[in-house]
């Protein structure tokens, strides 16, 4: 019925669509937009509250609907407020861009069900789809060590970029997994992530994919995690919201237009354009902007044809991996159930690295969602409905039946996309050293804005809407368009503390503000810069965001101790205040006194990291206090902001700022000060 509506009203818009077109000689625009999934739609509404007129955007799209790999699908009349999506669905606690978009258009989150002996986890330090062996916990770490040397801008230029290309992932399972359970687990990690078979992606991409993606914790899913939270309106409705306030701006989408030829000229992009109606007929136009954005994946651009793009780009083209050239191919499928019986009989969710708890908060209707791939891919939909229902009943017993499957394969269901088996983009071996500089740089006034071609959250929706905000600022600065820089600076926040590693190491979700530190000695922190510890001895001047009738926390940790390489004593609490009004520090109480830094000889530089938090009321310590002085640092080492923030119910930290800082002739007067008397 939904679907039938849909194609009524695409109809309607159709035919008002080659009327006007009829009529209507003048067709340049500032900039013409391809795409109205989630970057297109962003980067149309940045545009708009920036200057450009609507009158003088095009916005096309080859669908009759907004969302492009965001796709809602009814469970029908019995759960008419309950969706699943066939596409893109999470979104996690680094995913700063998307969190801030859905509360800055209205739209609610709820957190995807965990359970672990009883009780949901206080933090993603334990990864929910990989449980198993030491040996897999070694291999995972060592993976995100690696991927921390892949630089997001440029991940080519990593310094084993050209050997890590030449291998897949697999290649690199084999080479350093001896463990058969943990060979599996990490192989199938593919296919929930990307959509395909480890033995088909690059190890370098990989790499590149899993730093862009915060690390293996966050990216596996987790609280906190890429797959920590849904829409209570389905992913789609971020589309769907932003397609009605762009209406109300004064700019429609306009549907069923499909871009066959693009012509990238000196100073302007001309789009050869088909638009079509239901019954089969269609009129070919042109439009020309000054400048044109292609938002949509990669592998999506590569079905149009080009003039006036490098010759690096169409080599790319040429060698770029379609969806029926892939054994990945991945299926998203739903177990429907009455009521999420699982919850009240405390069984894990996810069971066996494949389900996802996809429920509504209410836990009516029970769902499970679950990736198939592999040998399942050429299996009819009864058969893998079989075998999904055959591993649920193995790990979950069979004392309830299901009511209903559902599945969507994207790359043979979705008419209009084969760039890939899945809504994440991927490069297999040998391609991304060669050509990966084309992928996604602007080409005179051509740009790429599909989520794969964000170098912070590639493939998610949150790297979609950061990608709409670089392209349109890139744009409007070419324009002589002014751009709001507040939203510029908590990005450039999102990518240093991704970067940096404390998105993973220390915090679940990104602050949105930056703590003052300064130190009497003269030198102030400044999101990562380098620091002696000589200079930073006595405790320093803070300054936030605050409201004088509230009261906060402020924690200062080293989760490097002793080494980053080796934090077995991380994180290590420097300093610890709580009860704090307002900003007044020093009428605050002390739970650990004020130790500055002293990172050990040989340990290379440290992360020292102020986290401030707000109270809902007043902490009462029931231990004693850390003098910091002749206590042999008892009760420092191993703490954990985030259990600590669980505790007392401090929920996330407001703001952040850290330093960087390695030894120096201070660190043994420090240890001289607290070694026991």
């Amino acid at each position: 019925v939904i679907e039938e509506a849909m194609a009524a009203r695409a109809e309607v818009r159709s035919r008002k669509l080659l009327q006007q077109l009829r009529s209507t000689a003048n067709h340049e625009y500032d900039v013409i937009i391809v795409g109205a999934g989630t970057s297109g739609l962003v980067t149309a509404k940045e545009f708009i509250e920036n200057g450009i007129e609507p009158s003088r955007i095009l916005l096309l799209e080859k669908r009759t609907r907004v969302g492009g790999r965001t796709f809602n699908m009814p469970l029908g009349d019995d759960f008419p407020d309950v969706f699943v999506e066939g596409g893109g669905t999470w979104l996690g606690g680094t995913q700063l861009a998307a969190i801030q978009l859905c509360e800055e258009i209205g739209l609610e989150l709820y957190h995807t069900y965990y359970h672990y002996d009883g009780s949901i986890p206080e933090s993603p330090s334990k990864p929910s789809l990989w449980p198993g062996s030491s040996i897999a916990e070694e291999a995972w770490n060592i993976i995100d060590q690696l991927g921390r040397t892949v630089p997001l801008n440029a991940p080519w230029n990593a310094p084993n970029a050209a050997k890590w290309d030449s291998m897949t992932f697999q290649d690199w399972i084999d080479q350093n997994v001896s463990d058969s359970d943990a060979k599996r687990r990490m192989s199938l990690s593919t296919l929930l992530t990307l959509g395909c078979l480890a033995k088909d992606v690059s190890f370098l991409f990989y790499l590149f994919f899993n730093h862009s993606c915060s690390g293996r914790l966050f990216e596996a899913g987790n609280l906190g995690g890429a797959q920590d939270m849904r829409l209570t309106k389905g992913s789609q409705a971020i589309c769907l919201r932003l397609e009605e306030i762009l209406k109300v701006k004064g700019l429609n989408v306009q549907f069923n237009s499909r871009v066959e030829f693009v012509e990238n000229r000196s100073d302007s992009v001309v789009f050869h354009v088909k638009l079509e109606n239901s019954d089969g007929s269609s009129i070919s136009t042109t439009y020309t902007a000054t400048h044109g954005v292609m938002a949509m994946g990669t592998g999506d651009t590569f079905q149009l044809k080009y003039s006036g793009i490098t010759k690096e780009r169409e080599q790319l083209k040429s060698e770029w991996v379609f969806e029926e050239e892939t054994s990945g191919n991945t299926t998203k499928s739903y177990m429907i159930y009455e009521k999420a019986f699982w919850r009240e009989d405390k069984i894990n969710v996810p069971v066996s690295g494949y389900f996802f708890d996809y429920s509504p908060p209410s836990g009516v209707p029970g769902i499970l969602m679950g990736f198939t791939g592999g040998e399942d891919t050429e299996a009819g939909k009864e058969k893998r409905r079989l075998r999904m229902l055959r591993r649920l009943n193995k790990d979950m017993g069979t004392k309830y039946a299901p009511i209903g499957f559902i599945e969507h394969r994207w790359g043979n269901e979705e008419k209009y996309d084969r760039g890939t088996a899945n809504c994440v983009q991927y490069f297999r071996p040998g391609t991304l050293t060669r050509l990966g500089n084309s992928w996604r740089d602007s080409i005179g006034n051509l740009h790429w804005a599909g989520s794969d071609c964000s170098g912070v959250q590639i493939g998610y929706i949150d790297g979609a809407v950061r990608r709409g905000y670089a392209i349109s600022a890139k744009v409007l600065q070419s324009l002589g368009k002014s751009k709001s820089t507040s939203r510029i600076i908590e990005h450039k926040l999102h990518d240093i503390l991704v970067d940096s590693g404390i998105a993973m190491d220390v915090i679940s979700r990104i602050p949105k503000s930056v703590i003052e530190v300064s130190y009497d000695s003269g030198v102030r922190v400044n999101l990562g810069n380098e620091l002696t510890p000589t200079s930073v001895s006595q405790s320093p001047n803070l300054q936030w965001n605050a409201d004088a009738n509230k009261l906060y926390t402020v924690l200062f940790v080293d989760p490097d101790a002793p080494s980053r390489s080796n934090p077995v004593r991380g994180e290590w609490l420097h300093w610890a205040m709580v009860n704090i009004p307002g900003t007044n520090v020093g009428e605050g109480t002390v739970m650990a006194a004020y130790v500055g830094s002293g990172p050990p000889q040989g340990s290379g530089l440290h992360r020292y990291i102020f986290l401030v938090y707000q109270q809902l009321s007043p902490i009462y310590p029931d231990y004693l206090l850390m003098t910091g002085k002749g206590d042999g640092g008892a009760g420092r080492a191993n703490f954990s902001a985030r259990k600590f923030a669980s505790i007392h119910q401090l929920g996330d930290p407001i703001a952040i700022n850290f330093y960087l800082a390695e030894y120096d002739d201070y660190v043994p007067k420090l240890y001289a000060q607290l070694s026991p008397k």
